[in-house]
């Protein structure tokens, strides 16, 4: 949906796809399962507007794992 947004210059539902994705990462994270994990992994390194966006922050801060996971993706 972000991507679609952001193709289509749609602000507000970019903002909107990045809360729900902070939302879910909340509500669904399981640190036993990677295939969720690994995903939004993908997503937030291929993407650096969305390092910056709060609702990311606080996600990576509660999931220090989210964080690292990232940081190696970007890393290589």
């Amino acid at each position: 949906m972000y991507e679609i947004a952001d193709k289509y210059e749609v602000t507000g539902l970019k903002e909107l796809a990045c809360k729900n994705l902070a939302l879910a990462c909340l509500a669904f994270w399981d640190d036993e399962d990677r295939g969720l994990r690994d995903v939004i992994i993908k997503i937030v390194s291929g993407h650096d507007s969305l390092v910056r966006k709060a609702e990311i922050q606080a996600v990576m801060l509660e999931h220090s794992d989210l964080a690292v996971g990232v940081l190696l993706k970007k890393a290589g």
